[in-house]
């Protein structure tokens, strides 16, 4: 069965017979490989399908990746062959034309993760603190007129490091036994900000001749992050008489936050790469009146030396309906969307939204 010309980027799903693939080819990639989440694979078996011959050269191959649904066969072989999912865009004389290239279409994801998992956890935590005596005194009359001093001694404690770490054994694995060693190391700046280092390390040297040798732990990446947020917040005259005859207080709300955070990872055997994110966020809320509700958002990136977003956001309450509107004038969200539901059914609604494909 043929697909139509007017079926372009159309599925053919519907016309698959469900058939064995009569030109599907396996590779098998030995294992075991270990993947960057600390899993490892046993191998990894790759069905795929080729069409068109590879050329002296080898200068005219084409790799094709499917969708999250699709399978090996992108295109019928023949007139013989089951439909594939991209018949119309694949084939001789097509716009990926087998008789110029050669393509090769594998199927990914078929290899499941490890099935058996038999591992034991190992974890070290501790906090260095110190202890002081703290001293209170307070003066009183006694029953003779004269005064006198209580004294009343208590112990404080005050945490200055804390430090945690964490790895796992797993017996069911035929290499690559331990996972990677998660740490953390907090220090205690003020009495209520904790600044924390987070690294990883391996037993394992990827960039070594022999990546599956027990080694001593190998530094693969370390992070910290720098945030404090301030929070404003108070009611303002609105105009509107109360039933109290008074004039009625409304509400608004505000924060101001820095972000700073740095991160590391060993890409090469001496080679870091470092990401860093630096900016400042401003929020703002207020009900002018008992229904109406507006906020607005921006973000500044210092790494980008711009005002990474804006966002305004508009709530009306009307009766058991809420309203809202939001609107994005820049950023990687940019556009407008528009909502309108019941509030004890959310799922019964009208919506409608727009975004710039510019930004």
């Amino acid at each position: 069965m043929a697909i139509e010309a007017n079926d372009l980027f159309g599925s053919s799903d519907s016309v698959r017979s469900g058939k064995p693939l009569a030109y599907v080819k396996t590779a098998v990639f030995p294992g075991p490989i270990k993947l960057s989440t600390g899993g490892v694979l046993p191998e990894v078996r790759v069905a795929y399908e080729t069409y068109g011959e590879l050329s002296p050269q080898k200068d005219n191959a084409v790799l094709i990746f499917h969708a999250l649904s699709g399978d090996s066969h992108v295109a019928a072989h023949n007139a013989e062959d089951d439909p594939g999912w991209w018949d119309v865009l694949v084939g001789p004389g097509k716009y990926v034309d087998t008789n110029r290239y050669f393509v090769r279409h594998p199927l990914l994801g078929q290899t499941p993760f490890q099935t058996e998992q038999k591992a034991v956890g190992f974890g070290l935590s501790n906090d260095f603190d110190i202890k002081f005596l703290k001293t209170a005194g307070r003066s009183q009359k006694s029953e003779d007129g004269s005064d006198s001093t209580e004294v009343e001694e208590t112990y404080g404690t005050r945490r200055l490091f804390t430090t945690s770490h964490s790895t796992a054994y797993n017996f069911a694995a035929d290499s690559l036994h331990w996972s990677d060693i998660n740490s953390s190391f907090g220090l205690q700046v003020l009495p209520n900000y904790l600044f924390t280092v987070r690294t990883r390390h391996s037993v394992y040297h990827k960039y070594e001749e022999d990546p599956n040798k027990v080694r001593f732990p190998e530094l693969t990446y370390w992070a910290y992050d720098l945030s404090k947020t301030f929070n404003f917040s108070g009611d303002f005259n609105s105009g509107l008489s109360s039933q109290m005859g008074k004039y009625q207080k409304d509400s608004w709300s505000a924060s101001l936050d820095y972000r700073y955070s740095f991160s590391s990872t060993r890409i090469g055997k001496k080679v870091f790469r470092d990401n860093v994110s630096h900016s400042t966020g401003f929020s703002a809320s207020l009900h002018p009146t008992p229904n109406w509700s507006m906020t607005y958002s921006t973000r500044y990136s210092y790494t980008e030396g711009r005002f990474a977003s804006h966002e305004f956001t508009f709530d009306r309450s009307l009766h058991c309906w809420m309203l809202n509107f939001t609107w994005t004038p820049s950023g990687p969200a940019a556009g407008w969307s528009f909502t309108v539901y019941v509030k004890d059914l959310p799922d019964i609604k009208l919506n409608a939204a727009s975004t710039d494909d510019a930004n």
